[in-house]
């Protein structure tokens, strides 16, 4: 019997002119059978182990950077449902590792954008009015944006309210234009839990995911403040964002200090010693960081959100 999925990357491999056939148990390309392991979430880099044997093709909802890395070194192969395919030893496959499905209705421009972040840092269902109220939305728009983020798959309406899928925090993270505003950029000896304490506003990037999920040191801080703060006189020096120990940004983005985070508290095991940004801000600050292990920080913060969830 053959096993439907929503696979884009099956309809392009036909087109490029492959034999390709997918069951429950198989995907055939060509002369090559690859047995179907399927899975409700990519794993984490640190969870990948071994395939069960040669020619193991890993199917998930989505994948980042990070995991694709881990999975295809333990030996796997890969497809992902947002339309991406990597099969070990094709290498006519590159070309076709693009997403083919329809362009997406939902956008992350300024209200669109402010009504994921609402969904992505609840816990529970949430009315229209809710979410309205939080993102600062008329209803109308609401409803439009809410049927796009349905028809895309992004959202799911459930008892009590609408809900954010997985998938909605990656086409966030890929879409959000970043905070805009003001930055200034800061270095200081003293012990970033000190220089921050310094600073009010709310916390985000390396220390803000340690004390979130602890993953490594923290060597940066992004603090979001509409404070007027004169850091010098707290003994930190202006220097430009590669060596600085603390980025202050004045966000022109409202919705970074106005959302509140039900998830991120949930997260906490303790209470935070000063207010955290939404840990929609923090993964998208990770992911400007240059820092070699960003993809194991970012794959650490997003499963404890998503426990939280």
């Amino acid at each position: 019997m053959t096993y439907i999925w929503r696979v884009s990357w099956l309809t392009e491999l036909r087109a490029a002119g492959w034999e390709a056939e997918l069951t429950s148990d198989l995907l055939i390309v060509g002369d090559r059978a690859f047995r179907v392991v399927r899975r409700a979430r990519a794993p984490w880099p640190r969870e990948v182990v071994s395939p069960p044997g040669p020619d193991c093709l890993l199917i998930v909802p989505s994948i980042t950077g990070g995991a694709a890395q881990a999975v295809e070194a333990a030996g796997w192969s890969w497809a992902s449902d947002d339309g991406r395919i990597y099969l070990r030893g094709m290498t006519r496959l590159p070309k076709l590792a693009v997403t083919t499905k329809r362009p997406s209705r939902v956008s992350m421009a300024a209200g669109p954008s402010a009504i994921a972040r609402v969904l992505l840092e609840e816990v529970a269902p949430l009315t229209q009015t809710r979410i309205a109220a939080r993102a600062g939305v008329t209803q109308a728009r609401i409803s439009q944006v809410l049927a796009d983020m349905r028809s895309d798959g992004l959202v799911v309406r459930a008892r009590g309210g609408w809900r954010a899928e997985e998938r909605l925090l990656d086409r966030w993270l890929d879409g959000y234009p970043g905070p805009g505003g003001v930055q200034t950029h800061w270095f200081g000896l003293d012990d970033l839990y000190q220089q921050v304490s310094r600073v009010p506003g709310r916390v985000s990037a390396d220390l803000a995911a340690d004390v979130l999920a602890p993953w490594r040191r923290p060597t940066h801080v992004t603090v979001y403040s509409t404070a007027n703060t004169d850091l010098e006189a707290h003994g930190l020096v202006p220097t430009g964002p590669d060596q600085a120990t603390l980025t202050l940004v004045t966000p022109a983005d409202p919705s970074i200090l106005a959302t509140p985070s039900p998830v991120t508290d949930r997260m906490l095991s303790t209470p935070a010693p000063w207010p955290l940004a939404p840990v929609t801000q923090i993964l998208w600050d990770l992911r400007q960081s240059p820092a070699a292990d960003r993809d194991e920080a970012i794959e650490a913060l997003r499963q404890r959100w998503q426990e939280a969830r």
